[in-house]
């Protein structure tokens, strides 16, 4: 939501924009002629979002493409931006950290394989997950690792924090926890099936679907 607009991705490869009222179209943004899986983050009068056409996208409220930061590889993580820096992560195996402003490379961490989960920051601290099973802890300033943990199948969700502590669920149909400041498991809890969700913590309680 972009106050009385509604932004969305699609497959038929444009950011779409609609009034919110009655669902008139008001623009949509080509983007490459590839998928826009990413669900768009809005801060202020600015609007960031990836696509699989490999870039991070910056736009105005019209719709115009305000800068555009090329990857590696196609993006479906969702970003994150926080005190200028927005962070995304990417098939080409690196959680990227660029300028809010103007799209400027600051840093890239290697996570090692396709990265579908979408990075949250809490303080100082990106946590990702990627599909190589690892559950990263990255400090946010100079994109060095703090920890990882490695779950037992690949992570496609985004982690949950809360209560000092990280939450995930992974293809390994079990949903684990760990300390936030450490990485070290708190607990696992085994489910039906893999998951690619991502989970919510509401009241002490975690919500996550799975496979089954």
């Amino acid at each position: 939501l972009w106050g009385d607009r509604l932004l969305f991705g699609s497959r038929d490869d444009h950011l779409h924009c609609l009034a919110l009222d009655d669902g008139r179209p008001l623009w949509a943004l080509p983007c490459g002629g590839q998928d826009v899986d990413s669900t768009p983050a809005v801060v202020g009068d600015r609007a960031f979002f990836g696509a699989e056409d490999t870039h991070l996208y910056c736009i105005d409220i019209d719709g115009k493409v305000v800068w555009r930061h090329a990857t590696g590889g196609s993006i479906e993580s969702s970003p994150a931006v926080v005190e200028g820096k927005a962070y995304v992560g990417s098939y080409d195996g690196y959680l990227h950290c660029v300028g809010a402003e103007d799209g400027a490379a600051a840093w890239r961490f290697p996570t090692g394989d396709d990265t579908d989960s979408s990075p949250v920051v809490v303080g100082d601290v990106v946590y990702i997950g990627c599909e190589n099973g690892f559950l990263y802890a990255v400090d946010r300033r100079d994109g060095t690792l703090l920890w990882r943990y490695r779950a037992g199948a690949g992570i496609w969700g985004t982690p949950a924090v809360a209560d000092g502590r990280v939450l995930v669920g992974a293809d390994d149909a079990l949903v684990h926890c760990v300390d936030a400041a450490s990485g070290e498991v708190v607990w696992r809890t085994e489910v039906s099936a893999g998951m690619w969700a991502s989970p919510t913590v509401v009241d002490g309680v975690l919500v996550i679907g799975d496979w089954d």
